[in-house]
């Protein structure tokens, strides 16, 4: 007596059950009872039915282990936290991440006890950091804060990003990532001054270029006052490039920068229409 044991997805193998020594048969001609055959059947069923549930149970464990595995050692810090009504938190997963610059302290020392993640604050941030936790605390809305950490003489920005999830208890875990933005902060920083330059260091020679060409323009001078003016127009000229210079030295090093960090802004600066509506070339 033969019967197929069938999963959900194909034909795993069979049940066969035979007699070792020759029976007679009943009047229908098999040797097996009504009873016994549907018996075989209901087997294969069952088998099925367990095997396909093993099989589930198989793979959510396997993909279980790999999403731990991979959220894990993903390159950035992802969390599960509870924030406390005093601001602090509670740590309920944290990944080891992959960054170059993260913080000094172990994750398993962070998840034992997440009040160290305060130590490492730079200290005008701290007050900053707990605030927002609180507000967030207080709204459950979507948290965002910009802060730095200490490490050693070192100080690099984070950006920690996180949603809540309203349990049906009430309690609201938070999902999230922190990373670095160091570079980002650095880069901004470089424009604003190059901005701040430009608009309040080049100014000052350019405006007086302008009070000496007007000067010129309006005024009928002698010889002698003509080459005092040109000596002072050609102090200021010479200001004016060595600002310039300064400025070019600047933009020199951060392009070394974004070559160091394997990054090109240019191709985005050159096809572009610069500060004063000319298109790039």
């Amino acid at each position: 007596l033969t019967e197929k044991i069938i999963t959900s997805d194909k034909k795993l193998g069979t049940i066969d059950v035979c007699y070792s020594v020759e029976i007679p048969a009943y009047e229908d001609g098999s040797v097996f009872l009504q009873e016994e055959v549907r018996l075989i059947k209901l087997l294969a069923k069952l088998l099925g039915i367990l095997i396909d549930h093993w099989q589930s149970a198989e793979k959510v464990k396997t993909d279980g282990a790999l999403l731990k595995k991979i959220t894990r050692h993903v390159p950035a810090n992802t969390y599960q936290f509870e924030i406390l009504p005093d601001g602090n938190t509670k740590i309920l997963f944290m990944n080891k991440g992959t960054e170059v610059y993260n913080h000094p302290l172990d994750t398993t020392d962070l998840e034992r006890d997440p009040g160290k993640l305060i130590e490492i604050l730079y200290e005008p941030d701290k007050a900053k950091f707990m605030a927002a936790m609180r507000e967030a605390y207080q709204t459950r809305d979507f948290l965002s804060i910009q802060y730095r950490i200490s490490i050693g003489q070192m100080i690099r920005w984070r950006w920690l990003k996180a949603v809540p999830e309203i349990g049906a208890d009430g309690t609201v875990i938070w999902y999230g990532a922190s990373q670095d933005i160091t570079l980002l902060i650095e880069y901004i920083s470089s424009v604003e001054q190059i901005l701040f330059d430009m608009s309040h260091i080049i100014r000052s020679p350019l405006a007086s270029i302008l009070g000496i060409s007007k000067y010129l323009k309006d005024n009928e001078l002698k010889t002698e006052e003509m080459r005092e003016i040109t000596k002072n127009l050609l102090t200021i000229s010479e200001e004016l490039d060595f600002y310039i210079q300064q400025l070019n030295n600047s933009w020199e090093k951060k392009r070394q920068l974004d070559q160091d960090y394997h990054l090109d802004f240019l191709p985005f600066i050159d096809n572009r229409d610069d500060l004063f509506g000319r298109k790039g070339s």
